[in-house]
């Protein structure tokens, strides 16, 4: 399986603003606004040596989440409860 082919799944879940999927090219879901930022938040991400990382912009969190060859960023309201669970669920998905 791979996070492209389930990026519309990830993308309904409860509290979900916005997603991209970059595995060659860029593919997006959810609030357009949130698209900058996704696309700053990989260029960062790039820049680490990490799995992952997390970054709080305002009243929401930023997931960036490596699986495979396939990386994702994930725009949700800190706090919310689906970020507990949030890595597992990417993990599955890839």
């Amino acid at each position: 399986m791979s996070l492209v082919a389930n990026i519309d799944h990830l993308a309904i879940a409860a509290g979900i603003e916005a997603v991209v999927v970059e595995s060659g090219s860029r593919v997006y879901r959810g609030d357009d606004g949130w698209h900058p930022v996704l696309d700053g938040a990989l260029d960062l991400f790039k820049r680490t040596d990490e799995k992952s990382i997390r970054l709080v912009v305002g009243n929401h969190t930023v997931v960036v989440q490596k699986e495979g060859e396939e990386t994702v960023a994930v725009v949700l309201p800190t706090g919310h409860a689906i970020a507990k669970s949030l890595r597992r669920m990417i993990r599955r998905m890839a």
